[in-house]
């Protein structure tokens, strides 16, 4: 190997490490961002709640005479064959 051919190959470790250390504090290393909460969202969330502990649910809803006349359009599954018990193995 030439001088030149090991500068090349030690100037693209060097980088390579560089930028794995770089990608590593990227995507593994988070910083705790601390985020100021707004007196105002929190108040809106809470009637926001309130309002949704206010509904009650009834069975009015299913027992609506339109749905009776909805028809049944399930159809039974078609019998498959079975496959290979060994799908992975040679034919």
């Amino acid at each position: 190997m030439s001088k030149s051919s090991n500068k090349r190959t030690s100037l693209l470790l060097i980088t390579l490490i560089a930028l794995l250390l770089v990608g590593y504090k990227v995507v593994f290393v988070v910083s705790p961002e601390v985020e100021e909460v707004n007196p105002a969202s929190v108040v809106r969330l809470e009637g926001m709640i309130n309002q949704l502990n206010s509904i009650n649910l009834t069975n009015s809803a299913v027992n609506d005479p339109k749905l009776d006349t909805l028809e049944d359009i399930n159809q039974p599954l078609p019998s498959l064959p079975i496959g290979r018990e060994n799908p992975f193995s040679s034919f």
